[in-house]
């Protein structure tokens, strides 16, 4: 059928595919764009990507399929512990308040989290 198409008929496909594009590569269907995007990319962790691959790859090397399927969840809890431990030592508050919020005031806010206008 591929080779028996007259040259007519390819350029009309052609212009129907121009004109009815669909959805196309790169766009999701609604749902899944309402998932939002996917953990192992680091928005939902708050991590590089980058950062999820090497603690994968570390994780199933250490500890097979578990390990890589526990690795993003581990790296982003040692996150937080490395914070927490890096603020108290600093004294500093643990946990800051969200930059932005309306019950934040640049008083409250420590000296590295104020941002200029």
């Amino acid at each position: 059928d591929v080779f028996e198409i007259g040259m007519n008929r390819a350029v009309e496909l052609i212009e129907h595919k121009r004109a009815n594009p669909g959805r196309g590569r790169g766009q999701a269907a609604k749902p899944l764009r309402e998932l939002g995007e996917h953990p192992a990319q680091g928005g939902a962790l708050d991590l590089h990507p980058v950062l999820v691959i090497v603690g994968v790859f570390m994780g199933a090397a250490l500890a097979g399929v578990l390990g890589a399927i526990l690795a993003a969840p581990i790296v982003a809890s040692l996150k937080v512990v490395g914070q927490y431990t890096w603020r108290k030592l600093f004294d500093l508050p643990p946990f800051p308040p969200d930059v932005g919020t309306e019950e934040t005031t640049p008083e409250e806010l420590p000296p590295s989290v104020i941002m200029v206008e």
